[in-house]
């Protein structure tokens, strides 16, 4: 590029040294994905001139190759990034962060945190497999404000502990089985929506942890849970566990159980029995749902309105035609159908 100089001469400007503003500028008339892509990992300045180039966070957090970039900046980068952000017509603060299979350490998402003025409210940390118990410390400490958090499959959390206890903001939580410990994520006591997973192969002390904390669902300190899902716990279901969440959880209106196994008759008595606000219920591929445990949820569950029934191979057609004139008022759907979560617990 020619350019003039102090002394009226003609000289060469390389596009490197180009200011910020500048850079931001061309980055935004590209029009091609491949191109923006290109332009992103030219260099680290190139990189900085893309994120600046967003005109609203919604930018950055849907922009997957751009996230995962953005992520594997140091964290001084990030922060500096984060400040100039927020001079470019940007909101004030951070509502929602989605992260989900990024490459970001517990530094990076401490500084992200930081720069997020204490108002995120929203965390996706998904597959964040760098991330491990400090960082979703850190998260704790710098997000007071915290209501829904997805963290399932980072696997370097294995339970954090808090003596203070969690958020008593946090309203909606999805994680691995083995990271729930009793005094750590649902020990805020403001847990109305969970999701627990069974994270690929648990060795024994992590089964170990995770029966701790399934079992802890139904101490009392999830007492206000409206909807509960589990998902490929397979092992889990012993020492009476789903009978301590049927009577510690009564204000439950959906439970949903998806591939698991160890849910025996007097567990699904005992959720007949206990939760008498249960309007929809899901079971699939759950095997040991039988008739006689049909029969005891619509002796029980007054309320319910709703049964997503999908390969349970015990319950006979006889068991829901018997069902069927027990419970007139219970729609039986051979379908998987989809929980009842609100729509801000889509990070």
């Amino acid at each position: 590029m020619d350019v003039n100089s102090e002394d009226g001469k003609q000289g060469l400007c390389l596009i490197t040294q180009l200011p910020d503003d500048l850079l931001s500028l061309i980055y935004r008339k590209l029009f091609r994905v491949s191109h923006e892509r290109s332009f992103r990992r030219t260099c680290r300045r190139f990189l900085y001139a893309a994120i600046l180039s967003c005109e609203c966070l919604d930018d950055v957090k849907t922009s997957t190759v751009l996230r995962n970039s953005y992520n594997r900046c140091e964290s001084i980068v990030l922060g500096e990034c984060l400040k100039r952000y927020m001079h470019f017509g940007s909101p004030p603060y951070m509502a929602a962060l989605q992260l989900s299979f990024a490459t970001i350490t517990d530094n990076g998402l401490e500084t992200l945190t930081k720069y997020a003025n204490k108002l995120l409210t929203n965390v996706s940390l998904i597959g964040c497999q760098n991330v491990t118990d400090t960082g979703i410390s850190l998260l704790k400490q710098n997000c007071p404000q915290l209501r829904a958090l997805k963290m399932f499959s980072c696997i370097k959390v294995v339970g954090v502990r808090s003596e203070q206890g969690f958020s008593s903001t946090l309203t909606y939580l999805e994680a691995d089985s083995h990271v729930l410990y009793p005094n750590g994520l649902l020990s805020g006591g403001g847990l109305e929506y969970l999701q627990v997973y069974h994270c690929g192969y648990l060795n024994e002390n992590q089964r170990r942890l995770a029966a701790i904390g399934c079992a802890a669902i139904g101490s009392g300190i999830a007492k206000n849970l409206k909807i509960l899902t589990f998902s490929k716990l397979f092992f889990v279901m012993d020492d009476c566990i789903i009978m301590k969440i049927s009577k510690g959880c009564p204000y439950l209106q959906e439970l949903s159980f998806d591939c698991c196994s160890g849910i025996g008759l007097p567990d699904w008595v005992s959720i007949g029995s206990n939760c008498q606000n249960l309007e929809r219920l899901h079971v699939n591929k759950s095997g040991d749902l039988c008739d006689r445990g049909l029969l005891a949820l619509g002796n029980g569950c007054k309320l319910l309105s709703v049964l997503y029934m999908t390969d349970c191979p015990k319950v006979t057609s006889q068991g829901k035609e018997c069902f069927k004139i027990q419970r007139a008022d219970v729609r039986i759907l051979q379908i998987m159908g989809k929980e009842g979560f609100p729509t801000w617990t889509r990070v």
